[in-house]
């Protein structure tokens, strides 16, 4: 800090702490995206990578952005067709995909999805854990990758 600057104490936080926040709060952010992001296994060219949030001081939202930049991440990798991020939050798992053209993630998610909610690129599963949610994932990319 400056000489001469004014900072607030007690509940109001200066401009600098703010920012310092903010930058310890963008690498951890960086760090659980790399984590993801090497934790990744690869499987019928299919990347599949987990995050239990519970391990982590990812707030909800974070945890949903985290995933969906390493899973874009991974999708960059040689040889990668399809990216599967699997994250758990409370009693529900994500499933959170994106393919290149030559696999229809949609059509993964879709048959995961009849246990649970389904959107175009991913599905939550209640009551399930990661590793069966994991599972579940390898079986439908068997029925449905060559």
């Amino acid at each position: 800090m400056q000489p001469g600057k004014v900072v607030t104490v007690g509940w109001r936080l200066s401009n600098e702490v703010w920012k310092s926040v903010e930058d310890i709060t963008e690498i951890y952010l960086q760090g659980c995206e790399k984590g993801i992001v090497e934790g990744a296994k690869i499987y019928k060219n299919c990347a599949i990578s987990t995050l239990d949030v519970s391990e982590t001081y990812l707030e909800v939202d974070d945890a949903k952005i985290v995933s969906e930049q390493a899973r874009d991440e991974i999708l960059k990798t040689k040889n990668v067709e399809a990216a599967f991020v699997i994250y758990k939050i409370n009693d529900v798992v994500t499933i959170t995909s994106k393919s290149s053209e030559k696999i229809n993630v949609q059509v993964i998610m879709a048959h995961l999805g009849e246990e649970g909610k389904l959107c175009k690129d991913s599905c939550e599963i209640k009551g399930k854990t990661i590793e069966e949610v994991k599972d579940m994932l390898l079986k439908a990319i068997d029925s449905f990758v060559g």
